[in-house]
């Protein structure tokens, strides 16, 4: 009998043993692990968010808005460089090469003081050869607006204020760019296309993406092209550089006032004949039904236009390599009442010299109608009757 209760004492001692050391167990290992999951849980959703947030700024705002800045500064630039060198690019593939590369990296074939040859694709090719566009040119332009150079700010800036690493493959020939000009930004935009792509690092959150970043933006205050290698390789003129910048005039009823107004201000409006922002880039003298414009030669403005080059004052007319404004195609030229002077320039009365247009433009801006003439060929200037703008 002593000997079961002994055995019965001992089995419930060992077994009361085991039920504590289970509940130890299951205090210690069990209730920690809900916790650390409860913490962890919201820290985790944290850095998703942290990370998500990163990406719609990159992708909504930060990356466009870098496009827009580098790519508006290119062209700038591109423009003053063209102007000190006096001609257009040797082929549109150099053309695309070099405003990608001044995009990008702010930097290019610059030539103008021998240390590469621009007309060389070799030369063009080889980034050895190439510095800043700012220092090509002597004018800050660029600033560091190029493009890796936004990316690289956005990359310590996210790490600095947020604790975030973001990192962009800024692989030269990853980088897929494109500019474009059609129906979809009309005459007074321009549109730029690029693919990169990017992680985004919060803690264990990583996002990672392949961005089609597209922008269209205005090209208001871009200098054209157009007027600063044709007025430089135009040797009636005595070769002077002149400067005309891309500015729409808001003008639709045309009369005497308001063309004397676009001829002063040498504002441009929508031609279809005309050659495009991007045409002119390139030195493509074509018409562009889309995205033509054209403004005034004025040659109280500029004032080695003379007269001695036998070419309507419209910009494209004037400086276009393919000459499309002859007397076949546009009619004859004309003076203009009210505007064109035959005496050299003595403000304000004798403001346009010698000033003239062609047939075709005369109607475009109404210059000739049932109620008025303002049309002469030869001979001193008719009687003003009336005072245009201003």
């Amino acid at each position: 009998m002593k000997k079961t209760l002994i055995g019965s004492k001992k089995g419930i001692f060992f077994t009361s043993i085991a039920i504590l050391i289970s509940a130890v167990l299951i205090v210690t290992f069990g209730t920690q692990r809900a916790v650390t999951m409860k913490d962890q849980l919201p820290a985790t959703q944290a850095k998703a968010e942290a990370a998500s947030a990163q990406v719609r700024e990159l992708r909504n705002s930060y990356l466009p808005q870098s496009l827009y800045i580098a790519t508006y500064s290119a062209f700038f630039a591109m423009a003053e460089y063209m102007g000190q060198r006096g001609s257009y690019f040797a082929t549109p593939e150099i053309f695309n090469i070099t405003l990608k590369e001044v995009i990008i990296n702010g930097t290019l074939c610059c030539g103008l003081d021998g240390s590469c040859n621009i007309d060389s694709l070799a030369d063009v090719n080889n980034p050895s050869l190439h510095k800043s566009v700012d220092l090509c040119t002597g004018k800050e332009i660029m600033k560091g607006r190029n493009l890796t150079r936004r990316l690289q700010d956005m990359e310590n800036a996210s790490f600095k204020a947020f604790g975030i690493n973001t990192s962009f493959g800024k692989n030269y020939n990853a980088l897929q760019l494109a500019i474009f000009q059609d129906n979809r930004t009309g005459p007074w935009q321009i549109g730029a296309n690029l693919t990169v792509n990017y992680s985004v690092v919060a803690g264990d959150v990583m996002v990672n993406n392949t961005e089609n970043v597209s922008v269209i933006f205005g090209i208001h205050g871009v200098p054209d092209p157009l007027y600063a290698v044709g007025s430089k390789g135009a040797a009636e003129d005595g070769g002077t550089a002149y400067t005309n910048y891309f500015n729409a005039t808001n003008v639709t009823n045309w009369n005497i006032s308001t063309f004397y107004r676009q001829l002063d201000w040498r504002m441009y409006r929508h031609e279809a004949n005309a050659s495009s922002f991007l045409d002119r880039f390139y030195g493509n003298d074509v018409r562009s039904p889309c995205c033509g414009v054209e403004s005034l030669i004025n040659p109280f403005v500029m004032t080695s236009v003379n007269g001695q080059r036998e070419r309507s004052y419209v910009d494209w007319c004037y400086y276009g390599s393919a000459n499309r404004c002859t007397a076949a195609q546009t009619g004859q030229m004309w003076n203009v009442t009210c505007v064109t002077t035959d005496t050299l320039p003595n403000p304000p009365e004798t403001k346009f010299f010698r000033f003239a247009i062609d047939s075709y433009h005369t109607a475009r801006y109404n210059l000739t109608n049932e109620q008025k003439d303002y049309l002469y060929s030869v001979g001193p200037p008719p009687a003003c009757l009336e005072t245009p703008f201003p």
